[in-house]
């Protein structure tokens, strides 16, 4: 008898594994077929590690160490960040109308590097739509940027960071001329006006063509708005002349 109740309890308990190991394998089937259904990982949070970056403003790239190198640098990075940050809000309700989601946004093709500027494609975490995004680097760490949805054809690039008329006009400097240079200080974010005549009519020349460089690509219509220093490099300050 007690050989029997134990080769029962034996059938049992083997039966009992293998109902378990179905229902495991129905679970694992159904989070795969799930995770299919919904198209890919959440990558709309943040990483696991410590980041010294503003999520609030600056979209979480997944898989950008190669796009990092690409660039040049963290200047570059952080400021395509920005453009991809600000696409996906004005884009997609799920970012525009939740300010706490987390931007991420994964590269899901090879960088092309060319003469003209680095391109790559991806996708952001709440959208399943293809993205290129093309990339012009510039003088002074400045980029310029275009980014665009590929089933909507929708391209907000006028209103990236990036893509500023003070960040393009930053992107050309230094201008330099026989009689004065326009170039960038970064460590005061400004711009530095040099002339280089004493003739006072030369002065009065170079001043006057630099201003309407400077306006025209600023976008403004006096130089007070432009945050500029003046250095007039063999000028007589004693006498004025």
């Amino acid at each position: 008898m007690q050989l029997q109740n134990s080769q029962k309890s034996g059938l049992w308990n083997s039966k009992y594994r293998g109902l378990s190991l179905l229902i495991v394998s129905f679970v694992v089937v159904g989070v795969l077929v799930i995770t299919n259904l919904t198209g890919k990982e959440n990558i709309d949070i943040l990483p696991e590690e410590s980041s010294e970056i503003d999520y609030g403003s600056q979209a979480r790239i997944i898989d950008g160490e190669e796009l990092f190198d690409s660039l040049g640098g963290p200047e570059p990075y952080d400021s395509l960040s920005k453009d991809l940050f600000v696409f996906a809000k004005t884009a997609y309700p799920e970012y525009k109308n939740n300010d706490t989601k987390v931007v991420g946004f994964k590269l899901t093709s090879e960088i092309s590097i060319t003469l003209e500027d680095i391109s790559f494609k991806g996708k952001y975490g709440s959208s399943n739509n293809d993205i290129v995004v093309r990339v012009k680097l510039l003088k002074n760490k400045r980029i310029k940027t275009t980014i665009t949805d590929k089933k909507t054809a929708l391209n907000v690039d006028s209103s990236l960071p990036s893509n500023t008329s003070r960040n393009q006009f930053i992107g050309t400097l230094p201008i330099l001329n026989d009689n004065f240079s326009i170039e960038y200080n970064e460590a005061d974010d400004k711009f530095l006006l040099s002339l280089f005549s004493e003739d006072s009519s030369i002065l009065d020349s170079s001043i006057e063509e630099a201003s309407k460089i400077i306006t025209t690509s600023l976008g403004i219509t006096g130089l007070e708005n432009a945050g500029l220093d003046i250095l007039r490099v063999g000028f007589n300050t004693s006498t004025g002349q």
